[in-house]
């Protein structure tokens, strides 16, 4: 089936798609990250001090009530909430769908290459890829 898929597109295509996505990728971490910040928070304390002073973090992994009260009700309440939806959104319909194209892409054009060059090329997309 990826081969099919891969024969649609000439390499060059996707290596455009690839650059592209990439592109995408960084608009959208650089559109989310004052967003993520949530500005009109203030500088009161955060519920969870391990994750250090990343209030969506915060948010993300919360599992008590009063934890998100505490990321959103300091400051301007109503624009924390609508810093947080309008980051989750970018978020959602931008960067996760940037980044997975990104991913993909280069995917594809492996698939396209010829087997023992395509399986050297995968290990070291499967290295690169689980790499912090």
């Amino acid at each position: 089936m990826l081969n099919s898929l891969a024969s649609v597109f000439s390499e060059r295509t996707l290596q455009s798609l690839a650059v592209a996505f990439f592109l995408l990728l960084l608009l959208g971490a650089r559109l989310i990250g004052p967003h993520n910040q949530l500005p009109c928070r203030g500088n009161d304390p955060l519920p969870l001090r391990r994750l250090g002073e990343r209030p969506i973090l915060q948010l993300e992994l919360a599992w008590k009530a009063d934890q998100l009260y505490s990321v959103l009700a300091p400051g301007n309440q109503a624009r924390n909430v609508a810093n947080a939806r309008t980051g989750n959104n970018l978020d959602t319909f931008l960067f996760i769908p940037a980044y997975e194209g990104f991913l993909v892409s280069p995917g594809l054009i492996l698939v396209r290459q010829e087997p023992t060059r395509s399986a050297m090329l995968r290990r070291i997309a499967l290295i690169s890829y689980s790499l912090p």
